[in-house]
């Protein structure tokens, strides 16, 4: 896994890494898909993910949070 501390070059050079496409948000390495009913009935389906943030100098990684939604057609 992936700890506070660790080198961000490092995270940032894992070719599992994705990041998110809507720029809302840090890079991930999993996600999970909640689907859920809309309040119109139609189906949809949420992604979350375990979120990485680099540290205030930007040499580590400072923060891994979740879940943390996953907004691929802009920010909420």
């Amino acid at each position: 896994g992936h700890h506070v501390g660790d080198v961000w070059a490092d995270l940032m050079a894992e070719p599992h890494l994705r990041t998110n496409p809507s720029g809302c948000s840090g890079p991930y390495a999993d996600f999970i898909e909640v689907a859920f009913t809309r309040d119109d009935g139609a189906e949809d389906i949420r992604k979350f993910a375990v979120e990485f943030r680099q540290s205030e100098d930007d040499a580590t990684l400072g923060r891994v949070a979740a879940p943390v939604a996953i907004h691929e057609d802009g920010c909420a």
